[in-house]
C-alpha cells in the first residue's frame, strides 16, 4: 500500500473490526458498497435520531423488530418468532409508533438497516474485550461492535 492511503485504510480497518461480532467475524468494506461513506461520516457523539430511539428497546424487542424487517411477510415473522399472526402485528404497530416509521415499509426498511449499521458503529468498548485491546492492555479509542444486554 501507498503510505498516502494508509489514513483511509486505517480508517476503514476501525469501521471493519466495529462492524464484526460473534456471528460475523470478519468485514470487508468494500462490500458495504453506499452503506460505507454513511459508516464514515456518521458521529457516535451525536447520533442520529433513528440510532438513539434504536438503541432503546430491550433484546426481545430488538428480536422482533430484527425478524419484521427480515421476513418475507408478517405471516413468515409471526411463524419464526413463535408468535400468533395478531401478536407479531401488535408487536409491529407499537414498534413502528416507537420508531416513528414502518420498519416493514421499503423506506422504512432503509432507515432500520442505516440505523442498525451506525448504532454498531455507536457502542463504546468494553475494556476486556481481546479483540480490542492492545498487547500494552490498554483499549483503544475505537467503538466496539454492538451488543445489546
Amino acid at each position: 500500500m501507498d503510505a498516502d492511503r494508509a489514513p483511509e485504510s486505517s480508517e476503514a480497518a476501525i469501521i471493519a473490526l466495529r462492524l464484526t461480532d460473534t456471528t460475523v467475524r470478519t468485514v470487508d468494506t468494500t462490500d458495504l458498497g453506499a452503506m460505507f461513506l454513511l459508516a464514515q461520516a456518521h458521529d457516535p457523539q451525536a447520533p442520529h435520531q433513528d440510532v438513539r430511539t434504536l438503541a432503546a428497546p430491550d433484546r426481545r424487542s430488538a428480536d422482533v423488530l430484527r425478524t419484521l424487517v427480515e421476513a418475507d411477510s408478517l405471516r413468515s415473522a409471526a411463524a419464526t418468532l413463535g408468535m400468533h399472526r395478531s401478536t407479531a402485528q401488535a408487536r409491529h404497530e407499537a414498534l413502528a409508533n416507537t420508531l416513528g416509521y414502518d420498519p416493514r415499509s421499503t423506506t422504512g426498511r432503509m432507515r432500520y438497516i442505516a440505523a442498525e449499521l451506525l448504532l454498531r458503529l455507536s457502542d463504546p468498548i468494553a475494556p476486556d474485550d481481546p479483540k480490542t485491546t492492545s498487547p500494552s492492555g490498554q483499549a483503544p479509542g475505537l467503538l466496539a461492535p454492538h451488543t445489546r444486554g
